[in-house]
């Protein structure tokens, strides 16, 4: 693969909760930032023994909008980084560029974690 994988899932989502909560959308690099950070709190309050379950967390938040945290989540607990730890930025430059962070690979990480069937998260939206 050369590069990362260019997809219009992320920012067709944050449009869609962000007009159903009245708000104007923000980029999909934002949605990234932030659900990159819920994954990583998910671990720490997990290992601090404080943690919501992760899959109640996802499913009752904002309308089960982070999707994508609880992908990342997953893949990050596949790969023991909450017990190896490391920098988040080279684990997800690693990620993308073995395709884990595609669509297909996120859904299925998330569904896992969610405990819902791939079909049932979202999708993104036919391009036109």
């Amino acid at each position: 693969m050369d590069g990362p994988v260019r997809s219009p899932w992320p920012g067709l989502t944050v449009q869609r909760n962000a007009q159903r909560h009245g708000a104007s959308a923000r980029p999909p690099c934002a949605l990234l930032d932030e659900d990159t950070a819920e994954a990583l709190e998910q671990l720490i309050t997990e290992r601090l023994g404080v943690a919501i379950p992760a899959r109640e967390r996802w499913r009752k938040a904002d309308d089960g909008m982070h999707v994508l945290a609880a992908g990342l989540y997953g893949l990050l607990k596949a790969d023991g980084f909450e017990h190896s730890g490391g920098v988040i930025q080279e684990w997800l430059g690693r990620a993308a560029h073995e395709g884990r962070l595609a669509p297909a690979s996120l859904h299925a990480s998330a569904a896992r974690v969610l405990g819902l069937a791939s079909e049932e998260l979202w999708r993104p939206s036919e391009r036109k």
